[in-house]
């Protein structure tokens, strides 16, 4: 996380090793320019979630690749227009190659 500083992290709440719920305060603990984060799951419950951990956003499994490349689309320009490095061309902003 530190070497890449992602602008958006798409989260699975049910991790082998760490949980989502772990992770995203250890993340907001180091991180000192915190990424998006949007969780993914698909707990019934997950909007309420979402907002107990403060998270940007959230997917309800499964979802369809095209709605996930849309939405991972608009979160990063968003991001990118509106960040400190908004004129910058950054690697993390998505390419036009399809995710099927």
């Amino acid at each position: 996380m530190r070497a890449h500083e992602p602008a958006l992290i798409l989260l699975d709440l049910r991790m082998s090793v760490m949980d989502g719920w772990s992770f995203v305060e250890r993340y907001r603990q180091m991180a000192v320019a915190p990424a998006a984060i949007v969780l993914m799951s698909g707990d019934p419950d997950l909007p309420n979630i979402a907002q107990q951990l403060g998270a940007d956003g959230h997917l309800t499994k499964p979802f369809d690749l095209e709605a996930l490349h849309i939405f991972v689309t608009a979160h990063l320009f968003a991001h990118a227009a509106n960040g400190p490095h908004a004129a910058a061309t950054r690697a993390d902003l998505p390419s036009s190659a399809s995710l099927t």
